[in-house]
């Protein structure tokens, strides 16, 4: 009886407990995370609380709920509003003026840089990032995720002193904060069908958020098909 019921119905229920937390934690990180930035952005009702002595109301809980969700309310009209003034003539020609101002400051530079290229490459946006490679690094076998950033068609150096079709590849470090810009052939790199979006979720994820095959949407095209 216990055999039995050992093999024939434990199995079931530890597939439904492993199946239950496979959906219970992508809603904790998720849930937590968001309370995590609400505390974050709404953090500044704290000192209007203790500026104007009301820590000792007694619906001071509510009251300083209703603030936070006016925080909330404040901060997506301010995105809003950054996001219509970047779509005017003289909104992109600031974003440009004030990127450029942040781009000759050294340290800042290399932050800005690297985030903005992170972001261009998760909303699948026309960043720097063309598409995505398999390249075999550090060693023949194993194989490595990178972003094609320049194919070098023209005349170049590097081709010119190698002898070789020479594709600009980036070889990001999980998390992608740095990486390396490799020179390999083209022959050598094997082209996947994934978007950049998913390649970059592949790699900050660590390889957990590897999106399902076939793909539903193909947003680049393979340059080896005709």
């Amino acid at each position: 009886m216990y055999d039995r019921f050992k093999n024939s119905v434990m199995p079931g229920i530890q597939g439904r407990i492993i199946a239950g937390i496979f959906i219970v934690i992508p809603l904790t990180v998720t849930i937590w995370l968001a309370v995590i930035f609400f505390n974050l952005i709404t953090k500044w009702s704290e000192p209007i609380m203790r500026q104007f002595h009301l820590s000792g109301l007694e619906d001071k809980y509510w009251f300083e709920l209703a603030i936070r969700g006016f925080s909330i309310i404040v901060t997506l009209s301010f995105l809003f509003i950054v996001g219509q003034i970047a779509k005017w003539t003289i909104g992109k020609r600031l974003m440009d003026a004030a990127e450029r101002g942040i781009l000759e400051i050294p340290i800042l530079s290399t932050v800005y840089s690297t985030a903005k290229q992170v972001v261009d490459a998760i909303k699948g946006g026309n960043g720097m990032f063309r598409q995505v490679v398999l390249v075999e690094f550090p060693k023949n076998g194993v194989h490595t995720i990178g972003f094609l950033t320049n194919e070098n068609k023209g005349r170049n150096e590097f081709s010119e002193k190698t002898g070789k079709n020479l594709i600009s590849v980036f070889m990001p470090f999980a998390p992608p904060t740095s990486g390396y810009i490799i020179f390999i052939p083209r022959e050598d790199c094997i082209f996947l069908e994934m978007s950049v979006s998913d390649g970059m979720k592949l790699v900050i994820s660590g390889g957990v958020a590897a999106p399902e095959y076939p793909y539903t949407k193909h947003k680049i095209e393979n340059p080896d098909k005709p």
